[in-house]
């Protein structure tokens, strides 16, 4: 056995034949070549090279399959050479380009964490210094390894400007999107603030359709809603100019999925637009993977009469026939909608779960379910529409129903919508009345709610921090003053035309009002944690907000200093 000791901390040794190495006296188990075969000829290319993992990458990796004896190197050659290797790294003060990544970020490390001051001192740098250098492979495998938790939150600010300049240069949207999520899963917040902000310049100067790629989901997941839905409308022009048909299906079902109306209006285009085609092949391919479940009933009823219409087309229709016809099957009998009006009185029905049809009645704005035996209405969440909702008669609980408002003489309930809204909580959010006290986060967009009275009687978490009600029909912001603990809520795109009802809310700190109809700055006084405010395409005076600090963004309309206009509103009511 041959040792030699590098220095306090690190130690080779030549055991059985095998080199290894020992740091702190405990075995170092990591990947460890030596020779790297550079080609006379090709001399010239390495001219410019700053790293090993630079040399490693421009040759070929046979070597590392070849047992050492048929190169002629014995086992003390090789133990030499590693000596050597590191010793040369050692007295370089640990300079990480000198060995291959995968063996140097891991062994100094180890060196940090046995006490090493020079590897305590230099490990951030060496890592920061190798971010910087936007070597892809280099920054890959620091990214992927975890190396970035490494450091503190204010060494991640520190660096983000210079990491965002060096994501932004990067040409491959894939690469792009793979390097940026996996920095704001490190907790850059920072960085993805800057990178966020000069997306439509990246998107300006760069070609999606070059990279061929479908933006993985990941990817959006570093977005708010708000953001995607931005994010979309910035790439929809060249998604639409993908050359194949299932780039652009798949790119636009990613956005679609996530929720974005925009993006499921184009795929629906686009499926239609391709159907017309008449090619079987592509219809093949939309029916297997399920596009066809986007397109409305009208759009599947235009296909019936349509002169030359594929077969295929034709035989899923006969297979789906509910998706063609408004109205129920019960009991085998098919119950039409009328006019938006559905009456489904005295049939019996136990559960509306088993009513083939029942879920895709989303326009209905009566319903009748008198002189049944139901016990739970968990399914009327896609009902978005419905005004009047008949329940007398049945097995529901009263005090269930004076929960959510109660019954009128005639056996309508009192609050249609807090029906609705409480089978989409169950729903998705598994939440029943007697854990109203547990719930900290609420989504109700996109309901169609015009008062938010109208749900007042189901809106009683006292625990509540976070609240969406984006997206529906709200004229007036009231009945949330009991939401003491409320710290993010957004009401945008919405028809508010006055900031009011939020003196109580004293914690909170994100308040999205962008997309509605406010005229002037108001009632946000006692919102003096507020750090978050949202008020683009609305009908303020662009030169009031400017006197205010202006926007930090156009594209998402944030405003710079939302304290300003906290002092502005005191200010005024003084």
């Amino acid at each position: 056995m041959k040792i030699f000791k590098l220095n306090e901390y690190l130690t080779v040794k030549l055991e059985d034949g095998f080199t290894n190495i020992y740091v702190n006296d405990e075995y170092f188990e990591q990947c460890k070549f030596l020779l790297l075969e550079i080609p006379k000829e090709d001399l010239r290319n390495f001219d410019q090279i700053e790293s090993i993992d630079e040399a490693a990458n421009l040759l070929s990796r046979e070597m590392e399959n070849i047992d050492p004896e048929a190169l002629d190197l014995s086992p003390e050659t090789e133990f030499w050479g590693h000596c050597s290797n590191l010793q040369v790294w050692i007295e370089n003060d640990y300079d990480t380009r000198l060995m291959h990544s995968n063996l140097a970020f891991p062994l100094l490390k180890h060196l940090t964490r046995a006490g090493d001051p020079k590897a305590k001192r230099v490990f951030k740098e060496e890592i920061a210094k190798r971010l910087l250098s936007g070597y892809p492979t280099v920054v890959n495998y620091l990214l992927e390894e975890g190396y970035l938790h490494e450091f503190t939150i204010e060494e991640k600010e520190s660096l983000s400007e210079q990491l965002a300049e060096k994501i932004l240069l990067i040409k491959d949207f894939e690469e792009f999107c793979n390097v940026y999520t996996s920095y704001h899963n490190s907790g850059f917040e920072f960085l993805s603030t800057i990178v966020k902000d000069r997306f439509s310049e990246y998107i300006s100067n760069n070609d999606f359709l070059e990279s061929n790629i479908v933006i993985p989901r990941r990817f959006l997941n570093s977005f708010d809603f708000r953001e995607v839905e931005e994010l979309f409308s910035l790439i929809k022009p060249q998604i639409l100019k993908l050359m194949y048909n299932n780039l652009r299906f798949l790119n636009l079902k990613v956005f679609s999925d996530y929720g974005v109306k925009n993006a499921r209006r184009a795929l629906r285009e686009e499926i239609i637009k391709v159907l017309l085609e008449n090619n079987d092949d592509v219809i093949k391919y939309l029916i297997e993977e399920k596009y066809l479940k986007v397109l409305n009933r009208s759009d599947l009823e235009m296909f019936i009469d349509f002169p030359g219409c594929s077969d295929l087309i034709l035989d899923y229709l006969k297979s789906k026939p509910n998706r063609i016809r408004r109205g129920v099957y019960v009991n085998g009998n098919f119950i039409k909608e009328k006019d938006g009006i559905l009456n489904l009185e005295g049939y019996g029905i136990e559960d509306l779960n088993k009513v083939k049809g029942f879920n895709n009645l989303k326009n209905i704005v009566e319903l009748n379910l008198a002189g049944n035996k139901i016990k739970s209405i968990d399914c009327i969440q896609n009902c978005i529409n419905l005004n009047k909702l008949k329940l007398n008669d049945n097995l529901i609980p009263e005090d269930f129903i004076n929960q959510l408002g109660g019954m009128d003489s005639n056996g309508y309930v009192k609050q249609s919508k807090s029906f609705i809204v409480y089978s989409r909580i169950k729903n998705h959010i598994g939440v029943i009345f007697n854990e109203r006290n547990h719930l900290k986060v609420l989504d109700l967009p996109d309901l169609n709610i015009k008062s938010i009275n109208s749900i007042s009687s189901i809106l009683n978490f006292q625990e509540l921090t976070i609240l969406d009600l984006s997206r529906n029909k709200i004229s007036k912001i009231e009945g949330i003053s009991h939401l003491k603990k409320l710290k993010r809520l957004n009401l945008s795109y919405n028809s508010i035309s006055n900031i009011q009802g939020l003196d109580e809310l004293t914690n909170l700190e994100e308040l999205l009002l962008e997309h509605n109809h406010i005229s002037e700055i108001s009632g946000l006084r006692n919102l003096s944690k507020l750090r978050m405010l949202t008020l683009g395409h609305n009908n303020i005076s662009h030169s009031l907000i400017n006197e205010l600090g202006g926007f930090k963004d156009y594209m998402f309309g944030r405003v710079q200093y939302p304290q300003k206009l906290v002092e502005y509103c005191i200010n005024k009511s003084s």
